[in-house]
């Protein structure tokens, strides 16, 4: 049966408003898209030390981490660490682990979770989603695995619904990865907290 409303976040929300939010983040989502695909050309080739190092420098930036967090990165890391943390989050991916995936990026120096599920959220949108300061906040959930991991549920409980949409023109319900899922429910918040501003630092 076709329905009006779709639940977000324990919010219900109008489908009008559900495609305003997924168009609301239609820039960062094209530059995440260009960063997917990267990530896939580096996959191809074997992980090359200085293209991982330009990636990962390319995430951090498009996260808004060029101010504090890249500086000390790229004091503090090697392409070689870049090319090796990469791969081996490929691996565990490969195997639908993304905790462990994560757990590779964060064996970098001065990367933290938020920024290393950044960093897999990237690199597999389809499994994988970022819970940043916004959405901490706006889910009361905290900076560690456990929330993490129920972050994801979220996501993954969106996705369903929207999946199950009988008809709805707008939005492009049965293609979102869960990193869209992800931007929906971060436009939520930052529409509710009045901002305007979307994720990434050239928005």
């Amino acid at each position: 049966m076709e329905t009006d409303n779709i639940t977000v976040a324990g919010t219900q929300v109008s489908l009008s408003d559900l495609d305003k939010f997924y168009e609301w983040g239609e820039r960062a989502r094209n530059e995440a898209t260009e960063l997917t695909l990267q990530f896939q050309e580096l996959s191809q080739n074997a992980f090359p030390e200085d293209d991982s190092w330009a990636f990962l420098v390319n995430v951090l930036a498009w996260g808004d981490g060029q101010r504090f967090v890249l500086p000390k990165f790229k004091r503090n890391n090697t392409p070689g660490d870049a090319s090796l943390a990469l791969r081996s989050s490929a691996y565990h991916l490969s195997k639908e682990d993304v905790w462990q995936a994560i757990e590779c990026i964060r064996s970098l120096k001065e990367i933290g979770l938020a920024f290393a599920s950044k960093v897999i959220r990237i690199a597999d949108p389809s499994q994988a989603a970022t819970l940043d300061s916004v959405l901490q906040e706006g889910l009361s959930l905290q900076d560690n695995k456990e929330d993490h991991l129920r972050f994801l549920a979220i996501c993954k409980s969106l996705k369903a619904e929207l999946d199950h949409l009988e008809h709805h023109d707008l939005l492009p319900a049965r293609n979102l990865s869960l990193a869209d899922c992800e931007m929906i429910i971060y436009a939520h918040f930052k529409h509710r907290r009045g901002s305007t501003r979307q994720r990434g630092p050239r928005a």
